[in-house]
């Protein structure tokens, strides 16, 4: 289903709309983020309210990641968790929450192309299962995408897979942008990927935005569309258009989030991605 994101220090006003917008219908959903520690204290009892299946949560990076949790956590990391969960279960969450591999703030430097080093596989996996064991109750994990290429990805999966019976409770954040503009691949490679692990029964959430590859500019896909930014060699034969219906396809009750700033230019981009992603006869744009 298609999601907004929505974060903690948004206008209230902007939250609401959305709120409203998105609860208005079965199939559409939000992204909640409390990355300033505000718990949407003005609108807790509005996104209370909604059917659980409907809001995922994006889970603090500037504070912890799945690495956080690979060694004894800290009492710091272990904190920031119970947190995030305890207003996970205020605003009953139940589409699961969104994890970076490792925390970084937004003022961390970025690597340069090549000088990415990938996370230990072990580590991950032994903080994914510790992670889950608390966040199991309102859904997967979904592992998200930053710095590393699918090829690490497959790697993280195929020992899931060794592990076992973890498809109910680990999936796969595929962050589009990303993948653009720091993984070095193609995006029919990680098009393969996402199939794949869908085929193994892992669950599917996506950040749907767009750059020009050179940084994470998280430009809106109605903006990029209609400035011919689609047309780039990154993507598949079959164009970025069909490529991300494809991804929407593969969500199916997961949450494809359109992740840019809560503004007027993301329910527009909205409506557009209703319309052109998502179509549906029924839909009559509000």
């Amino acid at each position: 289903m298609l999601a907004i994101k929505i974060f903690d220090d948004d206008p209230v006003q902007d939250i609401t709309e959305a709120v409203s917008l998105m609860f208005s219908r079965p199939d559409t959903g939000l992204e909640i983020a409390n990355y300033h520690g505000l718990e949407f204290a003005n609108v807790s009892e509005q996104l209370a309210a909604g059917d659980p299946r409907q809001k995922s949560m994006h889970l603090n990076h500037a504070a912890i990641g799945v690495l956080s949790f690979a060694k004894k956590p800290d009492p710091e990391s272990c904190l920031i968790l119970e947190r995030e969960l305890n207003l996970a279960h205020r605003l009953r969450i139940g589409e699961g929450f969104v994890i970076h591999l490792e925390n970084s703030s937004g003022t961390d430097p970025l690597p340069g192309p090549g000088e990415t080093v990938l996370p230990d596989i072990d580590n991950a996996v032994t903080g994914a299962r510790r992670m889950i064991e608390e966040t199991a109750p309102l859904g997967p994990l979904f592992i998200e995408n930053t710095f590393e290429n699918s090829s690490w990805f497959e790697a993280l999966f195929d020992r899931f897979e060794q592990v076992g019976n973890l498809q109910r409770f680990v999936g796969f954040c595929f962050d589009l942008g990303h993948a653009r503009v720091w993984s070095g691949e193609q995006l029919f490679s990680w098009m393969k990927f996402c199939r794949n692990i869908s085929e193994m029964g892992y669950p599917i959430h996506v950040h749907a935005h767009f750059n020009r590859g050179q940084s994470d500019d998280h430009i809106p896909l109605v903006q990029a569309y209609e400035a011919g930014l689609f047309a780039s060699s990154w993507f598949c034969p079959r164009g970025l258009l069909a490529e991300i219906r494809n991804l929407h396809g593969l969500c199916g009750d997961h949450h494809m989030v359109l992740e840019n700033p809560l503004n007027e230019d993301a329910f527009f981009n909205f409506r557009w991605a209703k319309d052109t992603i998502a179509p549906d006869v029924s839909w009559v744009p509000v």
